[in-house]
């Protein structure tokens, strides 16, 4: 019988009636086991030839599954009911997984195997089939049974068709693990438009995370453990071990990575959230003390057997298998230790399992040169956690031995000599500046002097004389001497090692200063470097590594001085260095390379293009170095396998999204490398300023850049999260300068715009006392406060020029301290009261302290005497005087650890604005005084228990606020208003006759009263000193004036003759006089 009839649509009903046979009255013989093994292989090779042919005609999207589907169409077309062959094959796993014949050695193995391999062909096509199939297969573990891939592999000896059911569910496994990766960006984004009508059908729509997250757990759990089994496992031969570990281990390894490489793990937005379970289960397996030490004897034998590499080439496959067994046993080792450092987990069994293996990781650097960048990573993964974890971490160089450490770093220094392969040279120079960063003492100073321990010990050695010619150190001078020679990415890593070295060894210096040959081929090529802003316009990355060189060099010049100052030589060289700072005074402070148009327009396309996916969530993390330029920011590598699926990722000419993140990526890691000068520009100018202080050119360079920071922080530059440290730290160098420069003569033009660019800081600041901000905004009222009193020490013939001179300067001048007066004092101090009486608040007294000094310092300044109407009308427009009267009268309730201290500042405040006679004359019409006299505080003030020698915190501040606040107010009163105020002045003192007796009593000489204590012992303080000058001018003045009128102007009760007789004594006695002087800052402002 002869008809047309489709091979695929019989070969797939008549594994359905395999599956059934009393179902169907076949006429055609039913397949035999081996023959549904042969037909389910034949369609996995079937599918995945299309797919790979797909590709190979660079197909894309849907095009790639086209006939992949087709097939799986053609296959289905005579099955009866609903089914489709992957049910078919699905139900055969089921059956023979469930068959007693699988367990044994026959052809049961080969179907599962088929029917494995065809699940790995079909996943591409229909995932959301495979992943549905496998949260229910009988092959993994499950909530409420156990998985039988252990039952159906886990005998002793390991049969070939056994060996290749494992490999293919091993397989299997990895691509299920890479898909959840590949398809994170589909999942959450949906259907979408790939063009402008066309819509492409998502294959990945229907999958739940919950499902993904119970499979890839199962999977990891699987993996864990047949890795643990496979030591005890025989197998057909020793390269059929490698060939599973080398396929086993890059699923646990991606599983972690995946996981904690991009985003925030923890966050529900993550794009691997559902990969966190299984990333977790590993971690624990690995670290866990318990657990880990089996499982780390599995990797330690592939390490040991790695070491009894052939060295012929003959065999080429087995030769690279086991290549690829270490590098990837290696690499997830490294990836454990990175990710406990990220997540701060404790990780010490695993350490020090690893520190027991170093010689072993030695050997195998000197075994292959393929071996040796994994090694030294994760050695350097080692150092960096066990200096995190450890006061004294473990030396390296102790566990690897005097002999074998020699080698090894004989073997690193050659810098990937012969190939001289640019990966491997940056990586030595890396890990050597690990090495260096993170206390291994022992091996530092073998790469630092080229001697080990026992070399050193033996002076005498002429060996040990030339092995120090040849240290490593040695060797990064050589290379910087020809720095413009190397390659940038080997000359920026070079550059990071000697300044490491000398940041964490200092007595490298003298190293460096017997060579110092190198430091002139560093001077010229800073002097030759172009404007950041001119490289990026044809090449961001390469302005990136240069400004990161620049920095650099910069910590290189800082230290040199450093330490030549503490020997008080480093007079010479930072001459030297004066003329050769053009790149940093043009691009260290200012960090403008942020491209804001650049990076706003992509987040917002990109979060319309694929709608749920943030560009925050491709973020990289720290679990992994990374490199300046195209993939330093963004994970590009990881969102390339995400995103590859659509059309506009790549952009018809390359100009898609992908291009646009390289491009991003590249301008931020500008961006890091501008801040990372900018903090090594701060180091080495406050080195050039401190060796150099008389120095004219270093003293306008400190102006230039102290202008330059407050330039900078006038805007906003870009998002907070990056920019906001270095406006603080920009702020905080500003200040610093400016506070150097106190004492010197800078020229007024240049005070006035320093005080201009502050103004414009100030208005910039939108919530100057919120909890964020406040630091920063005080760092500016602090640099207003030093730049007013700067403006004291300018060149006389300038300010006599800016004041007498051109109108214009002067008026501007006088107008910016106006401003100031108005903007930052009135306003911040009644701002302050305001936000004093929360208890959440931010604010602190030394907030109305600073406010208190720039009022005094604007006041101070030429004109301002001219001024008093003006300055009157700003601090009526705020109220401030009453303000400030109404904090004197809550002071007791504000008080802080029974601290009136709100009492004494008000107080200062009015004091200061008392020395105008316009607004003295306005408070004493507001009554200032009987608000005083009238306030709680005051009352406790008339107490005889006021003493500056108290032991009650709040009897020492009324004291003060007696000494420092009452008294000289009065006097400023008086001085203002004369005879007008005297009585109510003299009334005031009358009120207080304790604090006036005792103020005469504090200088009695020693054993002069008899109703005091011998052993009462007599101090002289300077506040002292200051009240009875007070009131020595106080009775003076309104003596005088009761000449007149004693009438109305009471006589003040306070004995000035004793006081006098008692002055003359201690005058007359110095050295009795030196022994009682007591300061009182700690007592009473010190708190």
């Amino acid at each position: 019988m002869e008809y047309q009839h489709s091979a695929l649509a019989l070969l797939g009903k008549q594994l359905e009636v395999h599956l059934a046979p009393e179902t169907f009255n076949s006429e055609l013989e039913g397949l035999r086991t081996e023959d549904v093994a042969e037909v389910v292989a034949l369609l996995s090779t079937l599918l995945q030839s299309e797919s790979i042919k797909s590709k190979k005609k660079g197909l894309k999207g849907e095009l790639v599954l086209k006939a992949g589907l087709e097939i799986l169409e053609e296959t289905s077309k005579h099955l009866s009911g609903n089914k489709d062959i992957i049910s078919i094959v699905c139900s055969l796993l089921d059956v023979y997984t469930q068959d007693d014949q699988a367990t044994a050695d026959g052809p049961g193995i080969l179907v599962l195997t088929s029917c494995v391999q065809f699940l790995h062909a079909t996943l591409p096509l229909c995932p959301t089939r495979v992943w549905s199939y496998m949260a229910r297969c009988d092959l993994l573990n499950s909530d409420s049974r156990a998985g039988k891939l252990t039952r159906l592999v886990g005998q002793l000896d390991l049969s070939p068709d056994r060996f290749d059911f494992l490999l293919s569910v091993i397989r299997l496994f990895s691509s299920l693990v890479d898909s959840v990766m590949h398809s994170a960006i589909q999942r959450k984004s949906g259907n979408k438009i790939v063009g402008r009508q066309k819509v492409s059908n998502n294959v990945w729509l229907g999958v739940a995370d919950k499902v993904l997250a119970r499979v890839s757990l199962a999977i990891a759990q699987s993996a864990v453990d047949v890795f643990e089994s496979s030591s005890t496992w025989r197998f057909p031969s020793e390269i059929h071990q490698t060939i599973l570990i080398q396929d086993l281990i890059p699923i646990m390894e991606r599983l972690v990575t995946d996981t904690y490489s991009i985003g925030d793990p923890r966050s529900p937005e993550s794009l691997s959230i559902c990969l966190q379970p299984a990333s977790d289960y590993i971690i624990e397996s690995f670290l866990s003390g318990s657990n880990g030490s089996l499982r780390f004897q599995a990797l330690l034998g592939t390490w040991i057997t790695a070491l009894r590499i052939p060295d012929s080439t003959l065999y080429l496959s087995k030769l690279s298998a086991i290549r690829r067994q270490v590098v990837s046993t290696i690499g997830f080792a490294t990836s454990l230790l990175r990710v406990a450092s990220l997540l701060e987990r404790p990780s010490t069994a695993f350490e020090e399992y690893l520190f027991k293996a170093t010689s072993v990781f030695a050997r195998l650097s000197a075994v292959d040169e393929e071996f040796r960048q994994p090694v030294m990573a994760l050695l350097g993964a080692l150092v960096v956690n066990a200096s995190k974890a450890h006061d004294d971490p473990p030396s390296l160089l102790g566990y690897l031995g005097p002999l074998l450490s020699r080698s090894f770093l004989q073997l690193l220094s050659g810098l990937g000599k012969p190939l001289l392969q640019s990966s491997e040279v940056c990586a030595t120079w890396h890990f050597f500046s690990i090495i260096v960063q993170n206390r291994q003492q022992w091996m530092s100073n073998c790469l630092l002097t080229g001697k080990t321990p026992r070399d050193a010990l033996s002076r005498g050695d002429n060996k040990t004389t030339e092995s120090a010619t040849t240290s490593v150190l040695s060797t990064a001078f050589a290379k910087l001497k020809a720095i413009n020679d190397l390659e940038r990415e080997e000359a920026l890593k070079v550059l990071d090692f000697v300044s490491s070295a000398q940041n964490h060894w200092p007595w490298t210096i003298f190293t460096m200063q017997r060579d110092s040959s190198y430091f002139e081929s560093l001077r010229r090529f800073v002097r030759e470097l172009q404007t950041s802003s001119t490289t990026a316009r044809t090449d961001a990355t390469k302005a990136a590594v240069e400004a990161k060189m620049a920095a650099y060099v910069a910590e290189i010049f800082a230290m040199q001085l450093y330490h030549q100052r503490q020997m008080g030589g480093a007079e010479e060289l930072a001459k030297s260095l004066v003329a050769d700072l053009d790149y940093f005074l043009r691009d260290g402070v200012e960090v403008a390379s942020y491209n804001n148009s650049l990076h706003n327009n992509f987040t917002k396309n990109f979060a319309s293009k694929y709608p749920g996916v943030s560009l925050d969530s491709l973020k990289r993390t720290a679990l992994e170095p990374r490199e300046l330029g195209e993939w330093y920011y963004y994970a590009l590598d990881r969102a390339n396998t995400m995103l590859d699926f659509d059309p506009g990722w790549h952009g018809r000419r390359d100009d898609g999204f992908r291009n646009e993140m390289g491009i991003a990526n590249a301008n931020l890691s500008l961006v890091d490398a501008q801040i990372s000068l900018f903090h090594a520009w701060e180091f080495l100018l406050l080195e050039l300023s401190s060796s150099l202080p008389e120095n004219s050119n270093v003293q306008k360079q400190m102006l230039q850049v102290a202008q330059q920071c407050l330039n900078a922080n006038q805007s906003t530059q870009g998002p907070e999260n990056i920019f906001v440290r270095i406006v603080e730290d920009r702020a905080n160098l500003a200040l610093m300068l400016l506070r150097r420069l106190v004492g010197t003569s800078p020229t007024s033009q240049d005070i006035k715009q320093i005080l201009g660019s502050l103004f414009s800081v100030i208005n910039a600041v939108q919530d100057p006392f919120g909890p964020e901000s406040i630091e920063y905004h005080r760092t500016i009222l602090k640099t207003v406060y030093v730049t007013l009193r700067l403006y004291g020490s300018a060149d006389k013939e300038s300010l006599h020029a800016s004041t007498s001179g051109p109108k214009g300067s002067s008026t501007t001048l006088t107008q910016t301290i106006l401003n100031l007066l108005d903007t930052v004092v009135a306003k911040g101090f009644r701002s302050l009261i305001s936000l004093v009486h929360d208890s959440n608040a931010a604010v602190a007294p030394e907030d109305f302290a600073l406010l208190t000094a720039i009022l005094q310092a604007c006041l101070s300044m030429p004109a301002m005497d001219q001024c008093q109407t003006q300055i009157l009308n700003i601090m009526a427009s705020y109220d401030a005087m009453h303000a400030a009267t109404s904090l004197f009268s809550w002071s007791d309730k504000l008080s802080t650890n029974s601290d009136p201290i709100y009492g004494e500042l008000s107080l200062l405040f009015l004091l200061e604005l008392s020395t105008l006679p316009t607004l003295a004359e306005q408070m004493a019409a507001d009554g200032l005084l009987s608000h005083l006299t009238s306030a709680n505080i005051t009352n406790y003030m008339r107490k005889g228990i006021i003493s500056p020698f108290s032991d009650v915190v709040g009897a020492q501040r009324c004291y003060s606020i007696w000494a420092k606040g009452v008294l000289p107010l009065l006097l400023n009163l008086l001085t203002a208003l004369g005879g007008t105020v005297a009585p109510e002045v003299a009334y005031v003192l009358n009120q207080f006759p304790h604090l006036l007796k005792s103020s005469v009593e504090r200088f009695e000489a020693p054993g002069a009263s008899r109703t005091a204590s011998r052993d009462a012992p007599h101090y002289v303080t300077l506040l002292a000193v200051s009240e009875v000058h007070s009131l020595a001018l106080l009775t003076k003045v309104i003596g005088a004036l009761r000449v007149n009128n004693n009438r109305d102007i009471p006589e003040v009760d306070w004995d000035a003759a004793s006081l006098l007789e008692n002055v003359d004594f201690w005058l007359s006695t110095r050295k009795l006089l030196k022994e009682r002087l007591l300061p009182l800052v700690p007592l009473i402002t010190g708190r």
